[in-house]
């Protein structure tokens, strides 16, 4: 396969030859458009590979390859780096306080969003200040749920949130990427003994994944009920209107349907590493670092964040991902100054 860059001098794409680089008839327009963007913000000498000045950064072969850019035309530093060669680039011209500012399409199919540190660190205040608002919510939410099992098609999923803390998933994820969450679970991955059920699947990014909870009686009760007409490759569930799996914002509407306010299902699962959090802090003033190490990896464990280990072939708890994307920060650093 042919290896592609982007020449400093004159912003051609040239490709490999056996001895030296040829002009090419191939084009990477995306690319362009973001070379343009950084010249306009007199800040192009940040593309230019500092290992080879003659080329800008990165190159493509298959795939892009090379050194990445890790700011904004303007100098706002990223949260991730991107190619210039990634397929599908773009850089939001528009000022904003939620919108991506780096999108990119990989490798396998599925899309990157890229935020600027600054962003990124407000979204992550207003993160936990909404999971300090849910927490007066919780108790009313949860009552409200348990009520209407026997009434309400979406309480029986609404609650095996809540008792889980599953990430939600879509139908068009899984049509993608045959991974699941709560709303495209199917009959042949939960298995019910006694009050016990078991929840057994593939997750995000493939990770496999087995949950089991105990649940009050009526709750086992319309389980069995919804899963006795189906069958094994059927979701179970799903919106009666439509029979497709519900999704997110479905479970946003119950959230105020139940409780007043509207939440994203997401917020049930950084709220339950917070609060975990919390209440190991509030019984441990001077916790050890195995004690630490344990509740780090016992959350991880239930929110299922592992990571592939490739030269044990084995899937292992990654509590990194559960101390930098859900719990507090702040309690992360309590929990530090209080290390033995």
């Amino acid at each position: 396969m042919k290896t592609y860059r982007i020449k400093t001098e004159d912003l051609q794409v040239y490709e490999k030859t056996k001895t030296s680089w040829k002009k090419s008839k191939s084009q990477f327009p995306n690319a362009m458009k973001v070379i343009q963007l950084f010249k306009d913000h007199n800040n192009f000498k940040v593309l230019i590979d500092k290992k080879d000045n003659t080329f800008l950064k990165g190159q493509f072969n298959e795939k892009p390859q090379g050194a990445r850019i890790n700011m904004l035309p303007n100098n706002e530093k990223l949260d991730k780096a991107y190619s210039l060669f990634a397929k599908d680039l773009t850089i939001h011209d528009e000022s904003s306080n939620a919108h991506w500012d780096v999108i990119y399409k990989n490798p396998s199919n599925t899309y990157s969003y890229v935020y600027t540190l600054e962003k990124k660190e407000r979204a992550k205040t207003k993160k936990y200040n909404t999971e300090k608002e849910f927490e007066k919510y919780y108790s009313k939410l949860k009552i409200n749920i348990q009520k209407s099992l026997t009434k309400e098609d979406i309480a029986l999923p609404m609650y095996t949130l809540l008792k889980t803390y599953m990430r939600v998933g879509s139908e068009i994820y899984y049509k993608t990427h045959k991974h699941k969450g709560l709303s495209t679970l199917k009959k042949k991955d939960i298995t019910i003994n006694k009050n016990n059920v078991t929840f057994k699947y593939k997750a995000k990014d493939g990770v496999p994944l087995e949950l089991s909870n105990e649940f009050p009686k009526e709750y086992i009760k319309q389980l069995k009920q919804r899963m006795n007409n189906k069958k094994d490759h059927d979701f179970i569930f799903v919106n009666p209107n439509t029979n497709h799996p519900y999704s997110d914002m479905h479970f946003k509407k119950a959230f105020k349907q139940y409780c007043g306010k509207e939440f994203y299902p997401h917020i049930v699962r950084s709220y339950y590493a917070t609060k975990t959090t919390q209440n190991f802090l509030n019984k441990n003033k001077s916790p050890t670092k195995q004690e630490v190490n344990e509740l780090y990896t016992n959350i991880a464990a239930k929110l299922g964040h592992k990571k592939y280990v490739k030269k044990d072939h084995v899937w292992k708890n990654n509590p990194t991902m559960t101390m930098n994307f859900y719990i507090n920060p702040k309690l992360v650093e309590e929990i530090k100054s209080r290390l033995k």
